[in-house]
């Protein structure tokens, strides 16, 4: 059969046609390495978030497992110990203009860690690792003695400037 066509010599795909399919194809590509990127950003995010609450975990282990190493229970309820004895307002906090924390109030942080989880130890150890922790303990109320309300907080920093601050909260029983 003979088709009605003529032919006209020319094969292959017009110029507007390759713009359109080339323009397809990259738009795709950048789309799945957005994609890509996106998915990595929070993989990783979760490590470091596992890492913190592991760090977190093993200090309460430590607390709960000799909570008298830790915290002298005042005989009082107004008494202190060396200062182990404060108020959730007493944790260091950033300057508000600036973000950033003081010399004095950095120390007051008992431990310090890398965010990649290579160290976790004192804060005099490692002066340049850009996480802190510190624990506060305090008596959780009148109603139940004995038992110590634990807050740890973490922070990462820039330098002396906070990026991100959290708080954990678990009781220990002090008897």
């Amino acid at each position: 059969m003979r088709t009605l066509r003529k032919k006209s010599g020319r094969r292959g795909f017009s110029l507007l046609e390759v713009v359109m399919s080339m323009s397809i194809v990259t738009i795709s590509f950048w789309g799945a390495m957005a994609g890509l990127q996106f998915m990595w950003r929070g993989i990783t995010a979760r490590k470091v978030y596992s890492g913190e609450v592991a760090m977190v975990q093993k200090v309460f282990t430590n607390i709960r497992s000799n909570p008298a190493q830790f915290y002298a229970m005042p005989s009082t309820p107004d008494e202190t110990k060396d200062g182990a004895l404060v108020t959730a307002a007493e944790f260091p906090v950033p300057d508000s203009q600036t973000g950033e924390y003081s010399t004095e109030d950095l120390a007051k942080f008992q431990y310090a860690y890398t965010t990649n989880g290579s160290y976790f130890g004192t804060s005099s150890d490692c002066v340049e690792c850009d996480g802190r922790l510190m624990y506060i303990l305090q008596p959780y109320g009148s109603q139940m003695p004995g038992v110590l309300k634990a807050t740890v907080r973490m922070v990462r920093l820039k330098g002396k400037k906070l990026i991100k601050s959290k708080e954990f909260v678990s009781f220990v029983n002090y008897n």
